[in-house]
């Protein structure tokens, strides 16, 4: 058997200087800062990386040793003549299953960590590493206390070592890739260090018996490693702007879309200059709150604030299900549009039913709330507008513009005159044609800027 009685009584001082360097590089890890700046979301990401990364371990392993048993089978001579003693080859194959199992229980501890949104604690991923790179280490010993230390030296097994290197890039830090490559090294260059100590090389392959040579396959370890880390760390700063601009992104879209639809905020944020403007032809909806200042002449005005938005709590999302875009919020009433900035051929018709929604909404809320009862006056009115960004890149506003705006305004004040709180005029009715919608010819009424009489309809 070759081993000496050297190896085995310096065999438990081995690791010392494992622990030591890994005690260390420990420190460093829980020195980090930037973890706290990083988005709650990219931590999480991680936490899925680290999970395939061991499921990758413990499938990688796996095929390791499916690979090791086919060998045996078609070598099995071989195999017989120079493991004598099976107590290292189990002892190898038992370690390299104990690494797989490992690494696929490892993946379910995380999932559970993630269902639970715990993060991975720091120390964790460096003693995971530890045992990735030692166990590989301890069975290249095993083998080579068997076999000729050089065949175990110079085998396939010592690039497990880089592939559990490559893997750490998966967790996006350099410390713990550069650790990862320092550790596989070092161990490497200990081991051969003390299996080839009382035997030499075969003469045709001398040169794998000269320190050097694990110098320097030790070096492309510890190179290895330090790549892996630069890449990891590049790989990270880039996703971290990524996710930090999507964060950006997705809480300017909120704000533009508090006071604007997410229509119009969508296309703002997707613009690179000014929205170019458009014509359109549109549906547009102006609506009231009949005796506003009245019903809120007593109240004071966070009363005033509660009522407006217990009034408006459900009228918006209204306008959204029927494709409407809420242009402009006025105290005691609203613009919308429906076929601009998005463009829709039944613009119409959703107008129409959206106010019949809005009207059956308040009239629950008027039967189900302590607020003052209240009524509205809906004006639709059907035409070309223009659409566009008025303004500078220090200050824009989206802007629905022409003489179709300023007819359905006027429209919805005539609510007032007939008493009725829907009407639309000819040009919606016309759009109607194809629908069932049961309303009432209210006639010709002169609307101020207007030439000739519109012809009015109502519900």
């Amino acid at each position: 058997m070759y081993v000496s009685n050297k190896l085995i009584i310096n065999l438990p001082n081995l690791f010392i200087p494992l622990r030591t360097l890994h005690s260390f590089y420990l420190y460093l890890g829980m020195k980090q800062t930037n973890s706290a700046n990083t988005p709650e979301k990219f931590h999480f990401d991680l936490m899925e990386n680290e999970r395939l990364r061991s499921m990758f371990v413990g499938v990688t392993v796996l095929l390791i040793i499916i690979v090791l048993f086919l060998y045996i089978f078609l070598n099995y001579d071989l195999f017989a003549q120079n493991f004598t003693n099976r107590f290292y080859w189990f002892a190898g194959i038992f370690l390299l299953v104990f690494l797989a199992v490992r690494g696929f229980l490892i993946s379910k501890y995380i999932k559970v960590l993630y269902l639970k949104k715990k993060t991975i604690p720091k120390k964790f991923l460096y003693v995971n590493v530890l045992f990735e790179v030692s166990i590989p280490s301890a069975i290249i010993l095993f083998f080579g206390l068997q076999v000729n230390p050089y065949v175990s030296l110079i085998s396939p097994l010592t690039q497990i070592y880089f592939i559990m290197i490559v893997l750490t890039i998966m967790e996006m830090d350099m410390r713990i890739s550069t650790f990862a490559g320092i550790l596989s090294g070092l161990e490497f260059f200990i081991i051969s260090y003390y299996l080839k100590t009382d035997f030499e090389p075969p003469n045709e392959f001398a040169l794998i018996g000269t320190n050097m040579y694990y110098v320097g396959r030790s070096m492309m370890m510890i190179g290895t490693g330090v790549i892996a880390g630069f890449l990891a760390e590049r790989i990270k700063n880039s996703a971290i702007n990524l996710y930090t601009q999507q964060e950006e992104t997705r809480k300017i879209e909120q704000l533009f879309g508090q006071q604007l639809s997410p229509q119009i905020a969508k296309r703002l944020m997707e613009s690179t200059s000014l929205i170019q403007p458009e014509k359109h032809q549109a549906c547009i909806m102006f609506l009231d709150i009949r005796d506003f200042t009245q019903t809120t002449e007593n109240m004071s005005p966070e009363e005033i604030i509660g009522f407006q938005n217990h009034i408006f709590s459900d009228m918006f999302g209204i306008v959204n299900q029927y494709n409407g875009v809420v242009n402009q919020i006025m105290g005691d009433g609203f613009m919308a549009t429906f076929g601009a900035p998005v463009t829709s051929n039944q613009c119409c018709e959703e107008a129409v039913q959206c106010s019949l929604s809005l009207l059956s909404s308040l009239k629950k809320m008027n039967q189900q709330s302590d607020f003052p009862k209240t009524r509205f006056g809906i004006g639709l009115h059907y035409g070309s507008v223009v659409t566009g960004n008025i303004g500078t890149e220090e200050r824009r506003q989206f802007s629905i513009t022409g003489q179709t705006v300023i007819i359905a305004s006027r429209i919805e004040q005539l609510n007032k005159t007939l008493d009725t709180q829907l009407l639309f005029s000819e040009d919606v009715h016309q759009q109607l044609a194809n629908h069932k919608f049961e309303f009432t010819k209210f006639g010709k009424h002169p609307i101020k800027g207007l030439s000739q009489p519109v012809n009015i309809f109502g519900m």
